[in-house]
């Protein structure tokens, strides 16, 4: 945040600046500082890539999953083999796109990011083996940190060994991550192993830190262990509440 804010101070035009800004804010739950930032970037440049897939990224937060999809098929056009546009895939694959999202997590086909990400959409397909194959992949990976705990977790679900999993989730957590989207998948990984308590602890923490996709959490079969819970009910609420206000003042704001 400080270096991209030196930039600026040096060149309030800083595209590039602008969106890493945003993209810190939007991961932090500054959804309204992000957007500023946005706009601000989209006057100086309305053809950047950088800023459409910074819009992108910030409505997928906020459960204006279209929106995303919009702001990052003209990321993609505009600049179509960025490596750095491969998190369009999680929009698609929340969508139900998977097709599309593994097509844009190919734009970074080894990193354990990808991997750890196209396990969990042949997760969600069912296939359960396939998806095993790329976990064991990030997990030979020599120096991982980050994915290695979340590929552990779905290991060790794939394995029955609920334990190790929650184990693996725990270490994740003691790392304090600071993107609000991370302790979602945390929380979608204690739900995958009914770990409720865990799982309503976890997305409580991403609600209140900025993560809240409505459509996502209505549909998301990973929570399907807490949905029944009256502690979710009341955190669907909340996140519809902070999408719906977000949604209308976006709209407003294009007046």
């Amino acid at each position: 945040e400080q270096a991209n804010l030196r930039a600026l101070s040096l060149n309030s035009n800083q595209i590039r600046a602008l969106s890493n800004l945003a993209g810190i804010y939007t991961e932090t739950g500054q959804a309204t500082e992000s957007l500023e930032l946005i706009n601000r970037a989209l006057k100086i440049n309305p053809n950047n890539a950088y800023i459409h897939f910074s819009l992108g990224y910030l409505f997928r937060y906020v459960g204006m999953l279209d929106e995303s999809e919009r702001e990052y098929e003209k990321a993609l056009t505009l600049d179509p083999g960025n490596p750095g546009f491969r998190s369009a895939g999680i929009t698609y694959m929340n969508q139900g796109k998977y097709d599309k999202a593994w097509q844009a997590l190919d734009l970074d086909p080894d990193s354990p990011y990808t991997l750890n990400f196209k396990g969990k959409i042949l997760l969600r397909k069912g296939q359960k083996e396939q998806a095993l194959g790329y976990f064991n992949k990030v997990l030979e990976i020599e120096g991982e940190v980050d994915e290695l705990y979340e590929a552990t977790a779905f290991k060790a679900f794939i394995q029955n060994e609920n334990e190790k999993a929650v184990k693996a989730m725990r270490k994740r957590e003691e790392s304090n991550p600071p993107d609000s989207e991370i302790w979602f998948t945390i929380a979608e990984n204690y739900g995958l192993i009914g770990a409720k308590r865990d799982c309503i602890r976890a997305l409580t923490k991403a609600i209140e830190m900025g993560f809240f996709c409505y459509p996502f959490l209505l549909t998301d079969s990973f929570l399907d262990s807490v949905r029944n819970e009256p502690e979710f009910q009341k955190l669907l609420s909340i996140a519809k509440e902070k999408h719906e206000a977000f949604k209308k003042k976006y709209y407003a704001s294009l007046k």
